[in-house]
């Protein structure tokens, strides 16, 4: 009788149990100053496939960890045929025209042969990029903020619709493939205010990586990757 009078009062009262759970997602304790923690390293990598007359005109900008283990760090690359880049891959040669085409309203031999000199090989050429962070202390508060952080990046291609820019001329920042050394708590506000000026020969593509699945990953070097393809019209 007094068991069964306790275990009503306690389901009669739930609200007050409700009351009393522990929510730690909504109640953050920050991280002692003496609790250990590992040291751990991120690398991201950036490989792109893009017609060899091109790669003076499309580039990439990022963010990345600062020595804080924010998201705050900007990084120019530039054009995909600056120095930042490593070339990856062989080049492939690419048909720029419709066989079925060709054929069908093939010139005289003497003009063929004179046309295929005069015309150009284009390919399709591979660029990579690679960067790792400084030795980042793996607290609890920088595994909890993985949740809300993303990878973001700037892609900058030419417009379809107008004439191509020239070279030299992508937008980006001056420095690539370089960090800007700055304190991001006093420059974090700055940087998410500022936006890359993209005069209207470029067009901008914004693109986010969440980092929350690292979080859940039980693999060796947990890692997360995304494909993105843009198919820019070009002339041949």
């Amino acid at each position: 009788g007094r068991r069964r009078d306790l275990v009503t009062q306690q389901v009669n009262h739930g609200s007050y149990s409700m009351q009393a759970m522990v929510t730690p997602w909504q109640e953050v304790t920050p991280d002692p100053p003496d609790l250990p923690s590992n040291e751990v390293a991120c690398t991201a990598a950036i490989t792109t496939k893009c017609r060899d007359d091109y790669l003076p005109h499309v580039a990439l900008n990022f963010t990345w960890f600062s020595d804080t283990g924010e998201l705050s760090n900007p990084v120019h690359l530039g054009a995909l045929s600056g120095e930042a880049w490593q070339k990856e891959g062989e080049p492939e040669p690419l048909e720029t025209k419709d066989p079925a085409a060709q054929d069908a309203a093939d010139p005289p031999p003497a003009e063929a042969a004179e046309a295929a000199e005069a015309e150009e090989k284009r390919f399709i050429e591979g660029r990579r990029y690679e960067i790792t962070s400084p030795n980042l202390r793996a607290t609890c508060d920088f595994i909890r903020s993985l949740a809300v952080q993303a990878l973001r990046i700037e892609a900058f291609y030419p417009d379809p619709a107008k004439p191509l820019p020239e070279p030299g001329s992508v937008p980006g920042g001056e420095a690539a493939g370089k960090k800007d050394k700055k304190d991001p708590k006093k420059d974090k506000k700055k940087d998410q205010e500022a936006e890359t000026e993209v005069d209207d020969s470029f067009v901008k593509v914004e693109i986010l990586v969440p980092l929350a699945p690292l979080m859940v990953q039980r693999c060796q070097g947990p890692s997360i990757s995304q494909d993105i393809l843009v198919q820019v019209p070009c002339p041949g």
